[in-house]
């Protein structure tokens, strides 16, 4: 699938998307542009994704279908976040209210938040007490949908002035735990500028094989905060009898459940 934001166009045509893409076996959805800036581009394969709804409000464009190879629905929603604090904050939260009403919990979503998760992914910028609020509000606003904000490979910054003097991190691809689960070793990589002062991101996964063990945990939760503490705690506190190999096999089956719990 491929998203694109800021296209500055009010009108598409299957082969204007067919030439961006190169196939003419494909799909896609257009939010337009609004006053000439936020048009949002989602296009897909026909081979690879089933398309059956979509929603389209301010700020955002949310695909809703079947990924075909994993027979799974899965949701793919496409970004390009206002400059305003609060139009972000509505943005957001309606993204919020969507994820909890929505049965599918497969999720992907991406684009340009305008956005940074901690002052240090922002560069040439004075950070002040309204930069502070949009950066707690933006991480609340990852809590509450329940997404991850997976590894990044490559470079740290997406955004960058022509001199180069101000660069940020504003762009990003964030999943659910369902999403992993579907396709673990999730990275995003960032590409160098072409024709934008954004830098493409590109999600690839990595097949994982994880053999015969009794209890596997994805890579992405040690990055999250307690998670450690969280598993020392329930390890300790679980006491099990019997030998030495099936305490630790039962222990690892009960780490799984409450895990599943929180």
């Amino acid at each position: 699938m491929i998203c694109i934001q800021e296209t500055k166009l009010n009108t598409l045509s299957n082969q204007k998307c067919y030439r961006l893409w190169g196939d003419n076996n494909i799909d896609w959805m257009h939010k337009e542009a609004e006053g000439g800036a936020g048009g949002i581009l989602t296009m897909w394969h026909k081979n690879i994704f089933v398309y059956e709804r979509h929603i389209i409000s301010k700020g955002f464009l949310a695909i809703i279908g079947q990924h075909k190879e994993k027979n799974v629905p899965i949701i793919v929603v496409n970004v390009y976040s206002s400059c305003h604090l609060k139009e972000k904050l509505g943005m957001w939260d309606e993204i919020v209210t969507i994820r909890h009403l929505e049965v599918c919990k497969t999720w992907c979503i991406l684009g340009n938040f305008n956005a940074v998760r901690k002052k240090e992914e922002r560069r040439g910028v004075n950070i002040d007490g309204s930069n502070k609020k949009e950066i707690s509000k933006f991480n609340k606003f990852i809590e509450k949908t329940e997404m991850f904000d997976i590894p990044l490979v490559d470079w740290k910054y997406t955004w960058y002035i022509p001199n180069g003097s101000a660069k940020s991190r504003i762009d990003r691809i964030l999943t659910s735990f369902e999403w992993l689960e579907q396709w673990p070793g999730c990275k995003q990589h960032i590409l160098d500028r072409q024709v934008s002062d954004h830098c493409a991101i590109v999600l690839r996964t990595s097949k994982v094989d994880w053999g015969p063990k009794p209890f596997r945990s994805l890579e992405v939760w040690n990055s999250e905060k307690g998670f450690s503490e969280f598993v020392k705690e329930q390890w300790n506190n679980d006491i099990v009898g019997g030998n030495g190999m099936v305490a630790v096999k039962e222990k690892f089956k009960r780490l799984n459940q409450d895990k599943d719990l929180e």
